[in-house]
């Protein structure tokens, strides 16, 4: 996967948790967490250790302008495409190389 299509990627699962984070009633904040507060669903119960197996994720990194996020999201707008989602609101190239080589080696 190319750099650039996995910083879009991370931008968009951003954008989405955002979303999510916003609108679900079920989900309660961490009150100790900062920036995007972990979810965490009432309901949910231990399903034990997963087995050990190669896992495939999705980390999603914090917006680069979560206020002008909430704002684009919560207000009428055309369209932006995947490269002018990234541009605007997607993580630094430089805080996501970082991530990623983390991710990878563990």
């Amino acid at each position: 996967m190319s750099f650039r299509r996995l910083a879009v990627l991370v931008a968009v699962n951003a954008a989405v948790i955002l979303v999510v984070a916003a609108s679900s009633a079920a989900a309660v904040p961490s009150a100790a967490s900062r920036g995007l507060a972990p979810l965490r669903l009432r309901g949910a119960s231990d399903g034990g250790v997963l087995p050990a197996r190669r896992l495939t994720i999705t980390v999603a990194l914090a917006p680069r302008d979560p206020r002008g996020l909430a704002a684009f999201v919560g207000g009428r707008h055309a369209p932006l495409s995947a490269r002018a989602f990234s541009a605007r609101f997607g993580p630094a190239g430089a805080t996501v190389g970082p991530r990623c080589s983390h991710a990878r080696a563990h």
